[in-house]
């Protein structure tokens, strides 16, 4: 019996633990001080950065030279998003490095995320869900991750 009542209690430990791994990791992500160590944290910091519309904290997830190409066009959705929340269904994959990426990344992965988001006024796409695909690296100099692109679909 004492066997059976050490097992449940190790379980319970155990489970203790994952949980506060996730909660240290929840709220290392939402501080705008910390360096994302994921790729998951990475999506979560930059849209919780676009939520607050802190543009420069977003800005600073992307790859440079992306960020630098984006520097003189319009971007809409810094102008247009009343709210962006409720971030779910993030789901990471392996990718391979394409044609068009930047260089200088490696561990390239996928990242899909849906998020809720209201629009002063109604463009490329409606207020409510929407989803996009991401594709993130890790720098080969520094290990930070970094957004390369982003898209509405694969």
């Amino acid at each position: 019996m004492w066997p059976a009542i050490g097992l449940v209690v190790l379980a319970m430990a155990a489970g203790a633990c994952t949980a506060h791994v996730k909660v240290a990791r929840s709220v290392a992500v939402q501080s705008p001080r910390a360096e994302p160590t994921t790729p998951e944290a990475t999506v979560v910091a930059y849209y919780a950065a676009v939520g607050r519309h802190d543009w420069s904290s977003a800005a600073a997830l992307l790859d440079p030279t992306w960020r630098a190409g984006m520097a003189n066009a319009f971007v809409g959705d810094r102008d247009n998003i009343v709210r962006l929340d409720h971030l779910r269904d993030l789901r990471v994959t392996p990718a391979t490095h394409f044609e068009g990426l930047p260089r200088g990344y490696h561990n390239i992965k996928q990242v899909f995320v849906t998020y809720d988001v209201v629009y002063k006024q109604v463009v490329a796409s409606g207020n409510g869900a929407n989803s996009r695909f991401l594709y993130l690296g890790q720098d080969v100099k520094t290990g930070h991750w970094r957004i390369l692109t982003i898209g509405t679909g694969p």
